[in-house]
């Protein structure tokens, strides 16, 4: 009848859900610190509730165990984070949910997920050093009440079969039970785990004074312990809690990032899915504390109390004068009907496990008639056969008669004559919803919803799991991280939901190459890691492994995918690191992983590189690079040499500007070092528009000067630059601020800049052309070539990349190239330069091809501005 009265208060939940969404949504905290303090912990939960769930206003509120318990009883809160056991016991009597949660606690700046209970005696006490010493001796212990304090102790000693002496509660905190213990008032001291620690880092306790009885070895486990290990906090809501709002909030607090800001503030790891409390529930139970210290019977005159005013509306005017026969008949009667009412299913089963009742819910549930189900022993249904679990309280599962697989809680009641069990009454319903709702929270925390692999969360669990069964297992674990190569390409060219496709096209086929017994995991964007948990001795032929392994991951990619009918070829970077060298979190495993993959894209893409010391060293030099380069910016470290470009005759034409870092240390960095870095960091845009404004201003420099012919002034403008929205806007208030003749100004584009958005940029060149700028094509022949848009570009210049030029003597082939591209630009009506002309023979051959322009060490290098004057005047 409990479970039928819940589930009416259930009904009237779920009918004023709507008014909840407009209502205060109070979290219950059990807490044993001063009020005022605990409410500034947890403080920033309600701020993070409120931002994170829509709709609801939370609040948060502290109690003590007796207050927790009126406001559960009283439904006054929606939500409550209490400790295991009193989790257990209000489960029992106000029918809380099962848990959304399991809080991560940061204890001495480490994560904890269990904890367990501390038998402590003095290091001088030589008569205790196993359990059975602690027959009879004397125990201080903040309070019985307390799990990790008392319980777990008590639990440990029962089945050790150890009865102790006098018990000395002091109270909380528990450092009194430690303190009583080193003035002599107990011979033992029962504490949580952790606190030891805690007191000794604080410098309230010398470590050396006590010993540890019965330490367990708990690999990972980074505090001393005497009992089994039991998972932390719980979070669960209220039976009146909407389902929907349960899992909203469920998912608030998965996704709030471990080690996180609001995790610090609130001075805990974070919060993952739920743990199990079974062990905790079979704890109390053997130890007959609250709910289960007292064995329930069935009395009428506990039938009478309990539902008296049913029994009075339903019987209506029965006299004491009736017979009891007469009167058990008719309350036999009645309570069948109540029965039979009832959504949950009900069934009575002997000592045997032999059904003798079960009611209609219970029928329609297990897809049987009455007649079929009486007699049957409870295992038949069972889904293993199990004789115990589907007449305990608790979740278990019945197989339906269609074979279907139901999850069920039972609520289970022992009826005994004598001492004596006589036969069990339980109450069960259908939690197939919940569980798919837990599932279902349990998917968006840990799993990537594109590809249905782990996400980076579960990732770093998984390693840290590995690397800390390592040294039991003899286990050597490597990490692959794998890049797509050019994947930003192909999802900017094609769409994001090719780009999609091809993302869970990549997850299947490593899931057909490795197969579930590794671990693949999806971090985010086209990023793909493979933990590897190796057999093998030593750490060579680990990585010999992992190596093989690694090139297996990039052959892989060699085949092309089928995307929509369309054949697609990409390559992917790979770098591997061995978990095991060192003990190391995971976060910095994969940090190693994600260095070795960078210098596998530096080695060229569609290959893999082994972390090893000296790529983190490199990384270092390059962030120490960066860094100094963000303050040559703003320190105007930087500035422009120009490189003559001369015609036929040998007459300066033009030049090049070129950046140039002068460092006040490392003195002048060549441009490949802080170029591509620039273009990574995004710091090519400041530096572009620093080169732009500067060359404007050299421009007007010179054009004012009647001691210098007109030069024109070449400026090399990058992809991110042209791709700004106020590009043209930018040139124009360069040229409109120097005073820099338009004509004068020639910008310089790659052939790469052109693979994308081909019309945005055709409509920007024409703006600036309008204007009166000129635009050259650089390193003509390396990139994307195409005569169709030669043809559309409003382009003045080609320019033959060096790399072409600097063979020309020797390879027939480079030779076919230049002589190529002077006759198309020949053809277009477009000037043609050749740079790279180091030697005199090169100038030559291209003379005698028909190239009207030049530029190379032959004719000059880069130098600054005055240098390039005195230059030019020496040879008027």
């Amino acid at each position: 009848m409990k479970q039928t009265l819940r589930c009416l208060l259930l009904l009237l939940a779920w009918l004023s859900g709507q008014a909840l969404a407009t209502e205060t949504v109070t979290f219950g905290i059990l807490s044993f610190r001063p009020k005022a303090q605990a409410q500034a912990q947890w403080k920033p939960l309600e701020s993070y509730l409120n931002t994170s769930v829509s709709g609801h206003s939370f609040k948060i509120q502290i109690f003590d165990f007796d207050g927790l318990q009126e406001a559960i009883r009283q439904q006054s809160i929606d939500f409550v984070i209490t400790q295991p056991a009193e989790y257990v016991r209000m489960t029992h009597q106000n029918g809380l949910s099962s848990p959304l949660a399991t809080l991560i606690n940061m204890e001495q700046g480490k994560p904890v997920r269990v904890f367990g209970g501390v038998i402590l005696t003095r290091s001088k006490q030589t008569d205790i050093n196993t359990l059975q010493d602690l027959q009879g001796k004397r125990v201080a212990t903040a309070s019985t009440t307390g799990f990790g304090a008392y319980q777990a102790q008590a639990y440990t000693l029962s089945k050790a079969h150890v009865d102790i002496g006098p018990l000395l509660q002091t109270g909380l905190p528990q450092d009194l039970a430690v303190e009583a213990l080193l003035a002599g008032k107990a011979d033992v001291a029962f504490v949580r785990s952790g606190l030891i620690e805690a007191l000794a880092s604080e410098g309230k306790l010398d470590i050396s004074q006590v010993k540890v009885v019965n330490r367990q070895n708990l690999p990972g486990y980074p505090f001393a312990a005497s009992t089994a290990l039991y998972p932390e906090w719980p979070v669960v809501a209220m039976s009146h809690i909407p389902e929907e709002l349960a899992v909203r909030v469920a998912g608030a607090l998965l996704s709030l990032p471990h080690g996180g800001a609001v995790a610090q503030s609130l001075k805990i790891h974070g919060f993952t899915i739920p743990a199990e409390y079974e062990p905790v529930r079979s704890m109390m139970r053997e130890l007959k504390v609250p709910p289960f210290d007292v064995q329930a019977r069935v009395s009428p005159e506990e039938i009478w109390q309990q539902y008296r005013l049913l029994i009075v509306i339903l019987v209506g005017a029965v006299t004491a004068v009736l017979a009891l026969a007469i009167y058990s008949t008719m309350l036999g009667r009645r309570l069948s009907s109540i029965a039979d009412a009832m959504v949950e299913g009900l069934y009575v089963v002997t000592a045997s496990g032999r059904i003798t009742y079960v009611n209609r819910a219970a029928q329609r549930l297990l897809g049987y008639q009455r007649e079929q189900l009486l007699g049957q022993s409870i295992r038949k249904f069972s889904r293993n056969g199990e004789h115990d679990l589907p007449v305990r309280t608790g979740e278990t599962t019945f197989v339906t008669r269609s074979g279907k697989v139901l999850p069920v809680e039972v609520s289970a009641q022992s009826v005994f004559k004598r001492g004596q069990l006589v036969q069990t009454v339980a109450v069960f319903g259908d939690i197939s919803e919940r569980k798919a709702q837990t599932e279902h929270i349990y998917r968006l925390a840990f799993y990537d919803r594109l590809t249905g692999l782990p996400n980076r969360r579960l990732l770093t669990e998984r390693i840290d799991k590995a690397m800390a069964a390592g040294p039991v297992t003899g286990q050597q674990c490597a990490i692959l991280m794998m890049d797509l190569d050019h994947f930003k390409q192909l999802n900017d060219t094609l769409g994001h939901k090719v780009g999609d496709a091809l993302l869970v096209a990549v997850a299947q086929r490593l899931q057909s190459l490795f197969g579930d017994q590794r671990t693949i995991a999806r971090p985010g964007g086209d990023e793909f890691v493979v933990m590897l948990e190796l057999v093998a001795v030593d750490t060579r032929r680990a990585a010999e492994a992992a190596i093989e392994h690694a090139e297996k991951l990039v052959a892989l990619f060699h085949a092309p995918f089928d995307i929509e009918d369309q054949l697609h070829h990409i390559t992917t970077s790979v770098g591997v690191v061995l978990c095991n060298e060192q003990q190391l979190a995971a976060d910095e495993l994969l940090k190693r992983a994600d260095i070795a993959m960078y210098q596998a894209k530096a080695a060229g893409r569609n290959t893999f590189r082994l972390f090893d010391a000296a790529m983190a060293s490199r990384l270092t030099e390059r962030a120490a690079l960066e860094a100094e380069f963000r303050q040559a910016l703003e320190l105007k470290q930087l500035m422009l040499h120009y490189q003559v470009q001369v015609d036929i005759d040998g007459k300066a034409r033009g030049v090049e500007a070129l950046v140039r870092w002068q460092h006040p240390v490392r003195g002048l960095v060549a441009p490949g070092l802080f170029i591509p870095m620039a273009e990574e960091t995004g710091l090519i845009l400041p530096m572009g528009q620093w080169v732009l404004e500067e060359a404007c201003q050299q421009i007007a420099d010179w054009q004012a000067r009647s001691d210098m012919d007109p030069l024109l002034v070449a400026v090399n403008v990058s992809a991110h630059q042209i791709f700004q929205p106020d590009f043209v806007d930018r040139v124009r208030t360069a040229l409109q601020n120097s005073g820099a003749k338009p004509s004068l100004l020639q910008l310089e584009l790659t052939e790469s800049v052109l693979a994308r958005n081909m019309e945005d940029i055709i409509l920007k060149m024409r703006q600036l052309t309008a204007l009166g700028v000129t635009f050259s094509l650089d390193d003509f022949g390396t990139g994307y070539s195409s005569l169709a848009y030669l043809k559309r570009l409003p382009l003045q210049q080609l320019k033959i990349d060096a790399s072409f030029v600097r063979d020309i003597l020797t390879d027939a082939n480079d030779a076919a190239i230049t002589r190529t591209v002077i006759a198309l630009g020949q053809s277009l009506g477009l000037e043609v330069i050749a740079e790279g002309v180091e030697r005199s023979e090169q100038g030559e051959l291209l003379r005698q091809q028909g190239c009207p322009m030049f530029q190379g060490y032959l004719f000059g290098r880069p130098v600054p501005a005055d240098a390039l004057e005195a230059q030019l005047q020496a040879k008027v």
